[in-house]
């Protein structure tokens, strides 16, 4: 048989059987019934499956029969229907993922995938989704693949869920994947404050400070860091857009040296869930 696998509710059904003795009235049968059947040559033909063939996954069994006078039944063959299938590439996850989804032995129809809450049934209730080629856009269909959640500049709410790959125009579940838990992240973690310059004299007006830490954030979701002085306990805010999981961030700021004195500040980066790093100490 060629193939000798096919998948669940596939819309291409021919195969190709390679035998002898075939005559123009041989007629390929599966489980038992006739199918439609072209006779190539003695030694080849093709069937074509119908779509109740391959409507759930198992296996079936091939012959090819040819009638009296002479004849008989062949041998038989197994034609193995493969249903869809959803692999996680992992199971824990922060709220930014990445957890990559890999689909395979889709029937290449409009299909999407979506992630849904664990206990939920059908098609509906999604918290993200997208097409098998990726994205928003439909481009074309799939058997097989990889996608990614969640999609660009989401975050996923704590909880847990399962992926479940969709028919669009009929709206059933081909496959489900297993349970996928989404927690509330790792917080970043930052070492070796430097800036300069360090001291200023009195009176020199307003002098521009630059300042780098470096950061390690698993996730890779810090969006802010924040300074804070901590004689007065004012703070300045500065939005940081990386998606880096270690690095170096650099900052600046202007200090006033209209009072002499030690004025001493705390450095700290928050992320997306909400995570807060460790503090760094400094001296100005």
């Amino acid at each position: 048989l060629s193939p000798t696998a096919v998948s669940q509710g596939a819309t291409a059904r021919t195969v190709t059987v390679t035998g002898t003795n075939f005559i123009g009235s041989t007629v390929a049968q599966v489980n038992g019934s006739a199918r439609p059947t072209m006779v190539q040559s003695a030694t080849q033909l093709t069937l074509t499956l119908l779509a109740s063939d391959v409507a759930s996954g198992g296996t079936l069994a091939l012959t090819v029969v040819t009638p009296a006078p002479g004849g008989g039944t062949s041998g038989g063959a197994t034609l193995t229907v493969v249903g869809p299938s959803l692999a996680l590439g992992a199971t824990t996850v922060g709220q930014t993922g990445p957890v990559a989804v890999t689909f395979a032995n889709g029937p290449g129809g409009r299909e999407w995938v979506g992630l849904y809450p664990a206990g939920t049934t059908g098609a509906g209730g999604y918290v993200d989704w997208q097409w098998l080629n990726g994205g928003p856009t439909y481009t074309g269909p799939a058997t097989s693949g990889t996608v990614t959640f969640p999609t660009a500049g989401r975050a996923l709410p704590v909880g847990t869920y399962v992926v479940r790959w969709i028919h669009a125009d009929t709206s059933g579940v081909l496959a489900q994947s297993a349970t996928l838990t989404v927690t509330g992240g790792s917080p970043p973690a930052i070492s070796n404050l430097q800036f300069n310059p360090t001291s200023a004299t009195r009176g020199s007006g307003s002098v521009q400070v630059v300042g780098t830490i470096n950061f390690s954030d698993p996730d890779g979701d810090i969006t802010s860091l924040r300074i804070t002085s901590t004689t007065s306990g004012e703070a300045a805010v500065a939005t940081v857009t990386t998606t880096a999981t270690s690095g170096i961030l650099q900052t600046s700021g202007l200090v006033d040296t209209s009072t002499a004195g030690n004025f001493p500040f705390t450095v700290q980066v928050f992320d997306r869930n909400g995570n807060s790093s460790n503090i760094l100490s400094g001296v100005f």
